[in-house]
């Protein structure tokens, strides 16, 4: 599913936080929404999310069946198991217990953590947890995923790892858009980019191409 924003603006108590913004997320791509901090990359998210409504310009209407969202920041749920985590993905499937474990196993073991199911989901890294979101988010089998700045807190190793996986996930026709301030591991792996700085676009095409501010 392709994702456009056209002419979009995004102000809070008369402050421009989105300046008339134009780009696109092309369907089936491993996207990185880049930018320093403040520049307005967590606004647009939100914004297609329609956790922000007010707004000027259009944007491709999201549908909560559509996308899965994983937020900064997001809670620990408490007293879950990790595979507790990733079965609560699977809550719109109609699949027996039997399969609900087995497929929330295989989830797991696709990004080497199966070996935590057990575990209390607060007691595992932070690295291993974004792990187990990605594997909650594809457990609901959507076909655009949403993150804003998942590795903040992840070591360098990690968060290429992660980024790693990130991109053998959009090979599934999935659309994929992550924010994020690393701009050098986005440049790496992602398939798309685009730069946001003071709340407009500043680039927007292939990373290659990128040449900084």
């Amino acid at each position: 599913m392709k994702i456009d924003i056209s002419n979009l603006s995004v102000l809070f108590d008369d402050q421009i936080i989105l300046d008339d913004i134009s780009c696109h997320f092309p369907k089936g791509k491993f996207s990185c929404l880049v930018g320093e901090n403040g520049s307005g990359k967590s606004t647009l998210l939100r914004t297609l999310t329609k956790d922000i409504d007010k707004f000027q310009g259009s944007i491709t209407d999201l549908k909560s069946s559509d996308y899965s969202y994983i937020p900064q920041n997001i809670d620990d749920p408490e007293f879950l198991s990790v595979q507790e985590v990733v079965k609560l993905g699977f809550y719109q499937s109609k699949i027996c217990d039997q399969d609900l474990t087995l497929q929330s196993h295989q989830l797991l073991k696709r990004f080497d953590i199966e070996h935590l199911e057990s575990r209390r989901f607060s007691e595992i890294s932070m690295g291993q947890k974004q792990r187990a979101w990605l594997a909650f988010a594809l457990a609901q089998d959507k076909k655009v995923i949403l993150m804003d700045e998942p590795l903040a807190a992840v070591d360098l190793q990690s968060r290429k790892n992660f980024y790693s996986i990130l991109n053998t996930v959009s090979k599934e026709n999935r659309t994929l858009v992550l924010v994020t301030h690393d701009l050098e591991i986005a440049m790496e792996f992602c398939e798309h980019m685009v730069h946001l700085h003071q709340g407009a676009i500043s680039f927007e095409g292939p990373p290659k191409n990128f040449l900084g501010l």
